[in-house]
């Protein structure tokens, strides 16, 4: 594992998935434009997989990129949240234009939202494994199994357990509408 500049691990792993993603979402919402109807679908299509994959999965790009290229913990976690919450800030700036700031700002707590960042969290614990592991194999004298990755995975259990598989969803997004409702409702 080598010891790079600041730039080299950090900005260049995080930009590994961050161009291509603006591109995908910049086809994705421009794909209107295409006058082929058969070729908008297609290209909204296909970089609207693009967009879904890298959000949901650019952890598993970025994590080992940092890891090999010697960003500490932190760097290599903050990398990898860096996509979550530009999504997240993306969401709320995209509703402010219809709620007040504070609806908006509760608007990227919603389920979809939170579970973008449990599973890079959770991602991120078993790229750290995968890393370390790599890394004795390599020589290096690093356990494999470590707490906080193993608490990473098991967070990462829990938010599909409750946004998937509990109810199917429902009682977690209801939970987030009764809040919204508390908060906002004036009742």
């Amino acid at each position: 594992m080598n010891t790079s500049s600041l730039p080299a691990r950090f900005i260049v792993p995080l930009s590994f998935v961050l161009i291509p993603l603006v591109a995908s979402w910049l086809l994705y919402f421009n794909s209107w434009r295409i006058g082929h109807d058969v070729l908008h679908q297609w290209v909204a299509i296909i970089s609207g997989l693009f967009l879904i994959a890298g959000l949901c999965l650019g952890s598993i790009v970025i994590y080992p990129l940092a890891f090999f290229r010697g960003a500490r913990p932190v760097e290599r976690v903050i990398a990898c949240l860096a996509i979550p919450l530009i999504y997240c800030v993306y969401e709320i700036c995209a509703v402010s234009g219809s709620f007040p700031p504070a609806e908006s700002l509760y608007y990227g707590l919603n389920p979809t939202v939170w579970m973008v960042f449990v599973l890079t969290v959770g991602l991120m614990g078993v790229c750290e494994w995968v890393c370390r592991g790599v890394s004795r194999l390599r020589g290096a004298g690093l356990r494999v199994f470590t707490w906080f990755p193993l608490i990473a995975v098991a967070v990462l259990l829990l938010g599909v357990y409750f946004s998937l598989i509990w109810g199917n969803g429902a009682p977690l997004f209801y939970l987030y509408v009764d809040g919204y409702l508390a908060l906002f409702s004036g009742v």
